[in-house]
């Protein structure tokens, strides 16, 4: 049978059933509801704005199906392409602003704006410098006991930036060339504590391998100014050294220091830094005499601003860190933000390297969260001996004695002290990227009344620009983006705000936050456990619940995302996302057809589960970011757009619809996301995309989610920074949800030994995955009560808690009856199976797989969600390869008929099943890169199985040439052509068609027989990218995907038929042409063709073309054969 007779056939395994238009999931499906329908970003560039651009934009989102849109104004215009630049907030830009939600209210759209303008996070012009992100700022002075002293303790950096004196701008974002943040420092608490059994360090000795030391630099405190670039080694495996030699033998128990090559690596584990560059290889060694060394076993961790290495008590005079080169890194697959692995560095800029005597807290930048670690719980705890350390009623708190000059008088007892100013600093967090107008700083998250000001600022603004029309009408939503402010550990009620929280008093414990172990390293990292999960509390708190309410308290509704890929912020992201109403994550373009990058589906499984456990049941995403340049149709968006509904997507939010203000094509982007606008060569025909999305996102607002496993990330850090690009280990046939500790202990119980929680979601075990290798006393003791009354878990005995505030023995006690040893134990009436994997625990709980399929071929993977509801199921299935399969899929369904509904066409046919031993087994035809729902619905009854018959199929037509060909106007192409035979259009003598880019109608006649009880299909072969087909003077339908066909019975009659053929391929050829050698005349416009802003003004990465002359031009046209094939039963 030809190829494209078994594509007709694989579909038409199934008859039509009959379609009840009182069924609300039939009519739902045939007619996706607004709820259903895709939102878009909607950037207004750097007041490249214009109503009449605006009203036109709204128009085209109408007509094609889209249900909302999210405004963003964005700095990321490097050019101005209108009359008339409106800056953010002026007159003319809150007359546009007014009329497009008066506008879009009319139209019906959902109007929504970012909660900053850029895109991250919270921030503005009018934040207070008092009001903005701020971290914790220190100052030492060591000081002799027994006698009175009077003096000045150092003032502590007062630098806007990440930590203490390091600026880092470029972590922060949002500045403008040459734009300087206002600096602050206030001062918190002075606390003393005495140094046991610790001897002052003599002033060293320093010497290098190479380079110029300059010695006072390297303890200045200074973490901009290099003081020693140290050459690296010349020969693989040689090495380069940075010596102090103290004069005498002296006991080391850490150091800190800082280089700018970047990167942190554990002794070069790493195999290689993101940027490519190999891993650097140290150590830190030790010698009595100069010539003899010896490892000190520390574990060294390089990168900026700063780290922190502890060490184990070692005694010597000489010391040196010691860098070996390393060989050029091998090469590797290279991730979207990675680049191919380079050479080694020849050498390493060294800014600061001072050795410390006092016990210290290994990594204590990470662990007091001036910036975040992924593996907490992997890193070394600090100084083990503990000869060295303060007791925690040693601290004293001497603030009431700091005069506001910074002056401190004190009689301290005998002994050396270490004195500590402590305060805070900003960290120059700017909101990113908005217009010059609209750039500000980030307002401190953690601090509820600062908060309150700026969205009060924030919302009078939006309600003036809307003359009153927010709320329920007009502007209807806020949408918070991923989080791009960097880092704060610090707000003014800290302390206050820990004590309620944390139930003990931080105070004495504060030394940790400046790397100095008290009372133990364990208890040490106990205390910046909770001091992290404080400021987890916080934010979500003060922050987005706070908003939440704000924003509800006038009829706003909350779309919100979190971390997106990386460990962005000190907070969890289910908790982030919590509160939202419309919980979202992200999704980019993928780089491979049908690769799924696991970061971003699981950022869109943990938005998923907030929907499923906390109720909202609409999920979101940040859809389809990235892609090439204006090169993107709905057939390679589709694998990723699969992929996000598989993750648990029904709202898709397209990443972005940038504003065109002006009528010239393909017009200005964002940069990053989509080029879907209203001139993308497209835009017509997408309708029939945009629909496919939404029938797809409305089954799957349907009813409840269906997973069987529950999965515990733990309480160190974020899921997508615990399982970032891997998953849980969970065979396939099984799906699960993401839990928290909120969840744990507010939202699950035990009913018939599954989990479930109030919103109707039930689970057959909880695993403790990956970040749960330690357990806090509170999220255990509910475990042992979710056990006890018969729910399963599975997963190794954690190692005990991380919190300070937790009681050892009631830990052990617990964590010695749910696991007190073997593979599985009971307890109460359920059961504890102690395994770091879930497969043979499924076995042993004898529960089979919700979908399984047998594989056509060794490579084949079909993917599946489940939704379950009253009287039916639904199973969404997605074929990952780019080849038609036919598989028979079984699913743990029973007593019900199958049918299958095709979101791409909207059709509902019965499937051949057949139900066995609980189970039901469907065939199921899936094309290339195809998806299916697979729906379970009316009683079977008698009726155990059905096989459906084979369809025939006969060819009744074949269109040859010659075909006339008209093409779009101003596109570079002559008005029209005659084409013998079907070509490839790159194929074309003639310059004009081969770089034309829009909209081609091939027009043929062809007589038809007359084929009554029967089906027409008109196939069209292969075509780049899609095609609208009319069948005398009737629109049949868009195909879009393969196979390319659309049925024409309604409109095909006995006789002669005039058939059109839309062919549509994408602005990328046309680009290319415009930027060839002699090219006197071009018909695109773009950001290179705007007037240059001043350099205060312009924002982005410039003006230049995404493509060169030489730049491969891309497959275009309708390519055939083109048939007419008759179908009968």
């Amino acid at each position: 049978m030809p190829r494209f007779l078994a594509a007709l056939a694989l579909l038409a395994l199934s008859a039509g059933v009959a379609q009840n238009t009182d069924d609300l999931l039939v009519r739902g499906f045939n007619d996706p509801p607004a709820g259903a329908r895709p939102r878009v970003w909607w950037h207004w560039m750097n007041g490249n704005i214009t109503w009449e651009g605006a009203k036109a934009d709204m128009d085209w989102m109408k007509r094609s199906g889209i249900a909302g849109l999210q405004s963003f104004d964005a700095g990321s215009g490097p050019t101005q392409v209108v009359e008339e630049r409106l800056p953010y907030m002026s007159a003319g830009w809150k007359d546009v602003f007014r009329k497009t939600a008066a506008y879009a209210d009319q139209l019906g759209l959902e109007l929504g704006i970012a909660a900053s303008p850029g895109w991250s996070e919270t921030g503005g012009p009018w934040v207070a410098a008092k009001d903005a992100m701020k971290k914790m700022s220190w100052s030492v002075l060591r000081i002799e006991g027994g006698r009175p002293f009077a003096g000045t303790l150092p003032q502590p950096p007062s630098t806007t930036g990440i930590f203490q004196t390091s600026a880092a701008g470029w972590r922060l974002g949002g500045r403008a060339p040459g734009q300087k943040p206002p600096e602050l420092y206030v001062d918190q608490k002075v606390i003393a504590f005495r140094l046991r059994g610790v001897d002052s360090l003599p002033e060293p000795v320093i010497t290098a391998s190479g380079g110029s030391v300059d010695a006072k630099a390297l303890s200045d405190g200074d973490l901009e100014k290099t003081a020693i670039e140290l050459p690296a080694a010349a020969e693989t495996g040689g090495i380069s050294w940075l010596q102090f030699d103290f004069g005498r033998p002296v006991t080391v128990r850490g150091f800190s220091w800082s280089i700018a090559n970047g990167g942190g690596y554990f002794n070069g584990l790493a195999n290689a830094a993101s940027d490519g560059t190999p891993p650097l290889l140290f150590r830190f060694e030790a010698s009595d005499d100069g010539h003899t060394w010896r490892d000190t076993g520390a574990q060294v961790q390089a990168g900026t601003p700063q780290r922190t290495v502890s060490v184990n008590s070692v005694r010597a005079r000489y010391f040196r860190l010691v860098s070996v080169k390393q060989p050029p890194a091998p090469p590797r697959p290279v991730g979207r933000w990675g680049r191919p692995p380079g050479p080694p560095p020849e050498s390493i800029a060294i800014r600061e390297f001072v050795i410390r005597a006092e016990a210290t807290v290994h990594s204590f930048e990470e662990k007091a969260a001036f910036f975040p670690n992924a593996g907490y719980y992997h890193l070394p705890s600090g100084t083990a001996k503990n000869e060295a350390t303060p007791r925690a009623s040693d601290v004293i708190d001497l603030t009431s004695r700091l005069k506001p000059d910074g002056k401190l008088e004190w009689m301290p007892p005998e002994g050396e002290w270490l004195v500590l100013r402590i305060g805070y600093s900003l960290t120059g967090a700017m909101n990113r990227p908005a217009s010059p107008e609209a750039t500000g700083l980030e307002v401190d998250k953690l601090d509820r009344e600062a908060v309150k000001r700026y969205m009060d600022t924030y919302l009078s603004m939006y309600r003036d620009a809307t003359g009153g029309l927010i709320g329920r009408r007009g502007l209807r939503a806020m949408m918070f983006d991923s989080w791009e402010a960097s880092h704060a550990n610090w707000t003014p009620t800290i302390l206050e705000q820990f004590k309620r929280l944390r139930g003990y008093d931080p105070v004495p414990w504060l030394p940790t936050l400046a790397g100095y172990v008290v009372e133990s390293p364990e208890k040490s990292d106990g205390f910046l456990w909770d001091w992290r999960r404080t400021l987890q509390q916080l934010l979500k708190i003060n922050h987005y619940d706070f908003l939440t309410e704000m924003l509800h308290s006038i009829g706003m509704v909350r779309y919100g995302e979190a971390h997106e890929a990386t460990f962005a912020v000190m907070g969890d992201g289910m908790e982030m996302k919590q509160s939202a109403d419309v919980p979202m994550g992200a999704i980019w373009q993928a780089n491979r057809p049908g690769e799924i990058e696991a970061v971003y589906f699981n950022d869109l499984l943990e938005s998923a589960s907030v929907a499923h456990i906390y109720g909202q049941n609409l999920v979101a995403a940040e859809a389809l970011t990235g892609g090439p340049p204006y090169g993107c149709a709905p057939w390679d968006l589709k694998p990723t757009a699969d992929a996000a509904l598989l993750a648990g997507v029904n709202r898709f939010v397209i990443h972005t619809s940038t504003h065109q203000p002006v009528d010239k094509a393909p017009g200005i982007t964002l940069g990053v996301g989509q080029y879907f606008t209203r001139h993308e060569t497209w835009a017509e025909q997408a309708k029939s995309w945009i629909d496919y999305l939404s029938r797809a996102s409305f089954l799957l607002q349907q009813g409840q989610a269906a997973h069987d496993l529950a999965v515990f990330y733990g309480e160190a850090g974020p899921m997508v920074a615990t399982y970032s690009d891997s998953y849980p280990p969970i065979p396939e046939g099984y799906r699960y949800d993401y839990v928290n500790a909120d969840v744990i202990l507010n939202r699950l119980s035990v009913s018939n030994g599954l989990l479930t929680t109030p919103t109707g979601m039930r689970y057959h075990a909880l695993f403790l995955g990956r970040g749960a290798e330690r357990v806090t006393l509170p999220v255990l003791r509910k475990l042992r009560e979710l056990v006890r009354n018969g729910a399963v878990v599975i997963g190794p005995r954690p190692q005990g808690s991380p919190s300070l505030a937790d009681n050892p023995a009631e830990i052990n006690s617990i964590l010695n009856e749910l696991w007190p040893g073997g593979a599985a134990a009971a307890a109460g009436r359920g059961r504890v199976f102690a395994a770091g994997d879930t497969a043979e625990a499924l076995k042993a709980m004898r529960l089979e797989p919700d979908f399984t399929y047998a594989k056509p071929a060794p490579d084949s993977k079909v993917m599946f969600i489940h939704r379950r509801l009253a009287g039916a199921d639904i199973y969404f299935l997605s074929n990952r390869n780019n080849r038609a399969e036919t598989i028979e899929g079984s699913f743990r369904v029973t007593g019900r008929k199958a049918e299958l509904w095709d979101p791409a066409t909207g059709t509902i046919t019965s499937a051949s099943y057949r139900i066995q031993e609980g189970r039901t087994s469907v065939t199921v035809p899936l094309d290339p890169f195809g998806s299916i729902f697979v729906v379970f619905r009316g009683e079977a009854g008698a009726e155990q199985s059905r096989r459906l018959p084979q369809p025939e199929f006969q060819i009744v037509a074949e269109l040859n040439g010659p075909w006339q060909v008209a093409f779009q106007a101003d596109r570079g192409a002559p008005a029209s052509a005659v084409f013998e035979r079907l070509i490839d259009f790159r194929d074309s003598a003639d310059a004009g068609i081969r770089y034309f880019s829009g909209v081609a109608t091939y027009s043929k006649e062809v007589q038809l027989p007359a084929v009554s009880g029967a089906r027409l299909w008109l196939d069209l072969g292969q075509v780049y990218d899609l095609a609208e087909v009319w069948v005398n003077g009737k629109l049949a339908g868009t195909a879009w995907k393969p196979p390319y066909r659309v049925e024409i019975t309604g409109a095909a009659v006995t006789g002669k038929n005039w058939i059109e053929i839309k062919s549509v391929n994408l602005w990328v050829n046309r680009l290319i042409g415009d930027v060839q050698p002699g090219v006197t005349r071009k018909y695109t416009f773009t950001w290179a063709d705007g007037k240059p802003l001043p350099a205060e003004l312009a924002r982005g990465r410039g003006a230049s073309m995404p493509y060169r002359a030489d730049s491969p031009l891309r497959a275009s046209g309708l390519i055939g054969p083109v048939r007419i094939i008759r179908e009968a039963r």
